[in-house]
């Protein structure tokens, strides 16, 4: 999970974009209250909002690999669409 919180906090502080600075602080909340083992259905739902993101938004090179990096980590902790 630490790689995760990293990867989001880089994002906060690459990103333009007021909203997605806030939904980056909000995932990063919500990952920071897992205890020990993190909710599959929650990251699964982090990780079909920034898939959306990812597909549908302009970035910066710096944030699109930083958000393409962060849906990889998700995935090793077993997030993905199919599981919903």
């Amino acid at each position: 999970m630490n790689d995760i919180k990293r990867i989001l906090i880089d994002l906060i502080s690459i990103s333009n974009n007021e909203k997605r600075i806030e939904l980056y602080k909000k995932f990063y909340n919500i990952v920071q209250d897992f205890t020990v083992k993190p909710e599959t259905d929650i990251l699964d739902k982090i990780y079909t909002n920034l898939s959306g993101l990812i597909a549908h938004s302009e970035l910066s090179k710096n944030e699109y690999n930083g958000l393409k990096l962060l849906l990889q980590y998700l995935e090793r902790y077993g997030a993905s669409e199919n599981n919903r």
